[in-house]
Parts: structure tokens; C-alpha cells; sequence
């Protein structure tokens, strides 16, 4: 009963949200924007970013480097239909998600272009595969 007496006997401290308090001395604050310092913003990729090169159509997916993010463009739009969104599979579609990482990247890749089981071949670029080989990787 007397805590909570004591309680409400204290004045409480006005802060504002752009200020943080020295526990040490309450009276001192100091500039906080909640925003971290030098730190870039990654926009998300649009289909005109992960357009294609020139030559990358008819290249060999294991010489390009993939894109995570151009590569969830074409998993959601591509392959989450069979697969699930978080790859956890159905609709006819194999489970990916715990079981991506036993797959080598040539399996996946051969999977992708000529079809594997239910898996009918799917018909994108060179890129377009190591883009989504890349997403694979990174999120399942």
C-alpha cells in the first residue's frame, strides 16, 4: 500500500519523443531521432531493376550471380503457386522450405529448367533461374 502511494506521489517527467534521458542525471537529454546513423535504405526490386542484360537470356545460370530480390519477384509470381508461399508446399508442388539445403544448386537449377516428378519445365532466362536459385538459398 505504500508503494503504491509513492507512486502516485511523484511528478512524472515530460518527455518528448525525440529526447532520451541520462539516468544519471534526469534534467540532462540528449538529441535522439530513433533513426540509426549512416545506415542505407535497400528499396525492394522492381521488375524494370531485374530486367535482363544483354546477353544473359542464353548464358549458363551457374556463371551469373543471382539476385535474392529479383528472385522472390519470380518465385511468387512463378513457383508459390505449387510451392506455397514460404515453400512449404501442396497444390501438386514439392516441399522446399527445411529441404532446400539438401539440394545441390545443378539439381535445383536442372529442376527448374527441365522438370522434375509433377514439375513441369519452367521457361526462364538464365537469370531469371539464378535469381530464384539465389532467393531459394537465402529464405528457405
Amino acid at each position: 500500500m505504500l508503494f503504491l502511494f509513492t507512486l502516485l506521489a511523484c511528478e512524472p517527467i515530460e518527455l518528448s519523443v525525440t529526447e532520451k534521458v541520462n539516468i544519471n542525471d534526469p534534467n540532462q537529454t540528449e538529441n535522439n531521432t530513433n533513426e540509426p546513423e549512416d545506415v542505407e535504405v535497400v528499396e525492394p526490386s522492381t521488375d524494370d531493376e531485374c530486367a535482363e542484360d544483354e546477353g544473359s537470356a542464353t548464358a549458363d545460370p551457374n556463371s551469373l550471380i543471382g539476385r535474392p530480390d529479383c528472385g522472390e519477384i519470380v518465385y511468387f509470381s512463378r513457383c508459390s503457386i505449387c510451392h506455397g508461399e514460404n515453400g512449404e508446399g501442396g497444390n501438386a508442388g514439392r516441399r522446399l522450405q527445411g529441404e532446400i539445403d539438401d539440394m545441390t544448386d545443378s539439381y535445383i537449377m536442372e529442376s527448374i529448367l527441365g522438370g522434375q516428378g509433377t514439375m513441369p519445365p519452367q521457361n526462364l532466362t538464365a537469370q531469371e533461374t539464378a535469381d530464384v536459385l539465389s532467393y531459394l538459398r537465402e529464405v528457405m
